[in-house]
């Protein structure tokens, strides 16, 4: 028995001379208080999936409202931004007898040209490789919503980072099999945590590596995994994920390309999340593929990679389970009182660019507003304001004018905030069972 009462020590976060952390010198560091918004509070991570499922509830059963309006249902996950799309633009086939929006712009057909978001050129080139732009608006969406809901479990959560050898990248290059290389790799870690009786929670993502870009000019693509796992054993009393058992995970996904390791694999590094999920993908989310930097002739354009990012079916269920849809009249409310929901600190608004349409006088850019919700109880706060608006607008701005000259709107809601935790930890006893909605 150790002194942490008998539970095991985790396991060594890397080989020796493979260490990736600082040293510490013992110092205190203070914490930075980052507030979100204009005098808003950092929102509490803890229960973040419970809190999300509860709203979600709430969201569900309003089933009155939504069949008609200005706006289209906001699809709403754990960024928690509501955007106020209007009635009739994008998605969905023309009307009967018209042509589509390409075609009325005079765009190629979709049989000529690729899409400009997927491939990164100009619309008039007629390329259909994928991944050329980098990491796609869904891609990223995706990574920082698992990220959010990872937080909740970030002590079982590790980051394993692989790098290849050049003789392996050169095979691949030469068969053209990376895409292969990539996704095996992610099923074969699944497999292993899903034998070991875990939640499989996995999201890997590509980046070009830096050093060995600048010294050859040539693309070497690693992997870094986000997995769960961490401190679980397997059924033979060893640690369920660790260098040595990822090393045998590559030199699988690499037998499934047909490619023979001989000796002793040094490929992985594997470390425990510490402090944030989003910390250790953040620095890559925010890089963008230089792709005229790049020396891609020769056949390396096999190793840029067509798919930037892939997950676990397990990892979908837990995005796709935290999404709920609020009704027209909700969106087109809460934009007409952007004004009062931002003065109670609820959240904070704005307009994004959405894409461009041809004009007589030019191009002219498509904009929607949103709304970005500092908290799910500052979402649920905004629902109970907009459902006493329904009955009776008199008493909206009453209870708005009450809030304000109550004063301290920061304790209000963490007051609330608590309150709506509590109630949420309640309601939705394991958070985690979403789970179940994971496809066979």
């Amino acid at each position: 028995m150790n002194k942490h009462g008998g539970r095991p020590l985790a396991p060594r976060t890397s080989r020796s001379g493979r260490s990736r952390g600082g040293t510490s010198t013992g110092i205190p560091r203070k914490r930075r208080d980052r507030g979100v918004g204009s005098g808003g509070r950092r929102p509490e991570r803890s229960g973040f999936g419970n809190q999300i499922q509860c709203v979600k509830k709430v969201a569900d059963e309003l089933t009155e409202f939504g069949e008609f309006g200005l706006y289209r249902p906001a699809k709403v996950g754990p960024s928690l931004v509501v955007r106020g799309v209007p009635e009739g633009l994008g998605g969905g086939r023309p009307p009967l007898g018209l042509s589509s929006l390409s075609n009325s712009q005079d765009t190629p057909s979709e049989g000529d040209q690729a899409d400009p978001e997927e491939t990164g050129f100009p619309s008039r080139v007629s390329t259909k490789r994928h991944g050329l732009s980098g990491m796609s608006t869904k891609g990223r969406r995706f990574i920082g919503d698992f990220c959010l809901l990872s937080e909740q479990i970030k002590r079982k959560m590790a980051m394993w980072t692989v790098n290849l050898e050049d003789g392996w990248y050169l095979e691949l290059k030469a068969t053209g099999k990376w895409p292969l290389f990539q996704r095996r790799l992610i099923d074969h870690l699944t497999q292993l945590l899903v034998d070991g009786g875990d939640v499989s929670l996995v999201l890997g993502v590509v980046e070009l590596a830096p050093k060995r870009g600048a010294r050859t000019g040539r693309p070497y693509p690693h992997l870094h995994i986000v997995t769960s796992g961490w401190g679980a054993r397997a059924s033979d009393g060893k640690w369920l994920i660790g260098p040595q058992v990822m090393d045998g995970l590559v030199v699988k996904a690499l037998a499934s390309c047909g490619i023979r390791v001989d000796g002793v694999v040094a490929a992985s590094n594997v470390e425990q999340i510490r402090q944030s999920v989003k910390a250790y993908l953040r620095a890559y989310l925010k890089k963008q593929v230089d792709l005229p930097s790049v020396d891609t002739s020769d056949g390396w354009i096999e190793l840029i990679p067509r798919q930037w990012w892939n997950r676990s079916a397990a990892a979908r269920a837990l995005v796709d389970g935290h999404y709920f849809r609020l009704p027209p009249e909700f969106v087109y409310w809460m934009l007409a009182q952007r004004a009062k929901l931002e003065e109670l600190k609820l959240g904070i608004g704005g307009v994004s660019v959405v894409g461009q349409r041809k004009t007589l006088t030019g191009l002219r850019d498509i904009e929607i507003e949103y709304f970005r919700f500092f908290s799910p109880a500052a979402i649920s706060r905004a629902i109970e304001l907009w459902l006493l608006y329904e009955r009776d607008p008199c008493s909206f701005f009453e209870e708005v004018r009450a809030c304000l000259g109550k004063g301290d709107l920061d304790r209000q809601n963490a007051e609330h905030a608590r309150a709506f935790s509590e109630a949420a930890k309640g309601e939705i006893r394991d958070w985690l069972d979403i789970l179940q909605l994971a496809p066979a």
